[in-house]
């Protein structure tokens, strides 16, 4: 991803790292220019931060292994499809 140009398809790719704040400067920032003008990745945004939010507070399974292994799983799916 270029630091000065970002797609919405870099956008949504990157959001969980962007929340986390898991890239350089320049790519954070890059994206915090884009979400100003781009109302469809702000609002993905703000989903990903409403789910961040509630899943915090939801109650864990018994066998967290078995949920590490199906959202691992998930994460996958969706970072290859």
């Amino acid at each position: 991803m270029n630091a000065t140009t970002v797609r919405c398809e870099d956008v949504i790719r990157q959001v969980w790292d962007w929340l986390d704040r898991e890239q350089d400067r320049a790519q954070w920032e890059a994206i915090e220019r884009h979400l100003a003008d781009c109302t469809g990745c702000a609002s993905h945004v703000a989903f990903a931060r409403s789910f961040l939010h509630h899943a915090k507070d939801a109650p864990l399974p018994d066998d967290l292994t078995a949920l590490r292994v199906r959202v691992g799983t998930a994460l996958t799916k969706a970072r290859s499809g």
